[in-house]
């Protein structure tokens, strides 16, 4: 079965949607109107040559994959009846955690559900090497744990239209004055609006910068909205009253327009009956969407009968979260070479704000050596005495080391090199703050 996913539209030029699609995408009526003016069309078509381009200059240069961390700032967006039933306060902290080590998962080619992958797109497999961390600092300088709760008077957005700024892409939820949050600096955070949908079958829009730049729509409203019955990974399978789609509770709604938001289209294109493509090399071209969760020797006959059949466990199809489980090498090429006109890199996000500066400046201490080959020094200049615990965790936010602090006690021995080869965070908690210093284990 083909069905519908998630992207961007233009709220005044859309169709009827098909009725009883399982999932919807806003990208796909949007690249209708594009291709049916030919004005928009030829605008759009020359920013996909433009892109075909850089990935092609990308894949003859031979630097390595470069890494990014991208800060998060995530606004939720529900009335008072939809955070009871997701579980109040505690409930959208398991979300919003489960959701960050599922993209931390997914961009860095850790998903462990990559074994459903068909042995002859095994090799195409890429790692993004896309680090997602919430912000630790608002655009004021301010201190933020990395998201927001809004208590809105709205039961319900419109997905795929507004009446404000844009007026499409699920343009209230972007503003305050029609009961959504604003977005943060939008060159510097990725913004991820969490709300109820108008259209319950609508799982998520995403506002990538070409619109911005070739369609001269707002800035401020760059980022993805997410329903909130399809953020985050269920964690309790058996709790029955707990408002996950069916089949859409893996966090893999995220993952996917998070990749329209990079510069991917959906993996066949933007038009069916092999009349488009996505413009990715090694993707193989498909007619249309697939759906459900077809089994791992399932190979659906593509446009051009090239071995493996259509990559149907791609982040890029429609198929249930439990059965899109990979980007592809190109993927990940055309991901890099938009991201540096999508973000501007701003370090100083990542690092606790103003009110915490006298926890640093009165606990100086150094981490070290770094990179390590997992075996750490922490070094404080004098005995912190207000100390409470040192804790290591990895990029998914798990704790991999815990030690109490001993009182009197300048310098800590910390060994992880048991653990995984790549990127942790050490963080000494103090009474009146958190302080974290990133490592590198090699």
């Amino acid at each position: 079965m083909k069905k519908l996913l998630s992207g961007v539209a233009f709220a005044a030029l859309l169709t009827p949607l098909v009725a009883g699609a399982q999932k919807k995408c806003g990208h796909e009526y949007l690249m209708d109107k594009i291709y049916a003016d030919p004005g928009m069309r030829a605008t759009y078509e020359q920013h996909k040559k433009l892109a075909i381009l850089k990935d092609e200059a990308a894949a003859k240069s031979t630097q390595s994959t470069a890494a990014y961390e991208i800060p998060v700032v995530v606004h939720i967006v529900l009335n008072q009846s939809q955070i009871n039933s997701i579980g109040g306060t505690q409930g959208i902290l398991k979300r919003i955690d489960s959701q960050l080590v599922v993209l931390n998962r997914d961009f860095q080619k850790m998903n462990g559900d990559s074994t459903r992958i068909p042995a002859v797109f095994k090799p195409l497999y890429g790692n993004a090497n896309i680090l997602f961390s919430l912000a630790h600092r608002k655009p004021n300088g301010t201190s933020t744990p990395g998201y927001e709760i809004i208590t809105t008077s709205q039961s319900a957005f419109n997905g795929l239209g507004g009446t404000i700024g844009s007026q499409f892409a699920c343009s209230n939820v972007k503003y305050t004055a029609t009961g959504g949050a604003a977005a943060w600096n939008t060159a510097k955070y990725l913004n991820i609006w969490v709300c109820n949908f108008t259209d319950n079958q609508l799982l998520g829009i995403a506002f990538p910068k070409y619109l911005v730049t070739d369609f001269f729509l707002p800035a401020e409203e760059m980022g993805v909205v997410i329903n909130y019955q399809a953020f985050g990974k269920r964690t309790i399978p058996t709790v029955t009253n707990d408002p996950y789609i069916s089949g859409i509770d893996k966090g893999r709604t995220t993952t996917h327009e998070i990749g329209h938001f990079l510069g991917l289209e959906h993996i066949w294109g933007e038009q069916p009956n092999c009349s488009d493509d996505d413009g990715i090399n090694d993707t193989p071209q498909q007619d249309d969407a697939n759906g459900g969760c077809p089994g791992q020797n399932t190979v659906y006959a593509n446009c051009t009968s090239s071995a493996g059949g259509e990559m149907w466990m791609n982040y890029m199809d429609y198929v249930d979260d439990g059965c899109m489980v990979m980007f592809s090498k190109g993927q990940v090429t055309r991901m890099h070479t938009t991201y540096p006109s999508t973000l501007t890199p701003d370090p100083s996000i990542f690092q606790w704000p103003t009110e915490l500066l006298s926890v640093e400046l009165e606990n100086q201490f150094d981490v070290y050596p770094n990179p390590t080959n997992g075996k750490i020094n922490i070094n404080f200049a004098t005995a912190p005495g207000t100390l409470q615990r040192i804790e290591v965790t990895n990029v998914m936010g798990q704790k991999v080391y815990e030690q109490n602090a001993t009182p009197n006690t300048a310098i800590y021995n910390i060994d992880i090199s048991d653990k995984s080869k790549g990127i942790y965070f050490v963080q000494c908690q103090f009474s009146e703050g958190k302080v974290t210093r990133k490592i590198v284990v090699e």
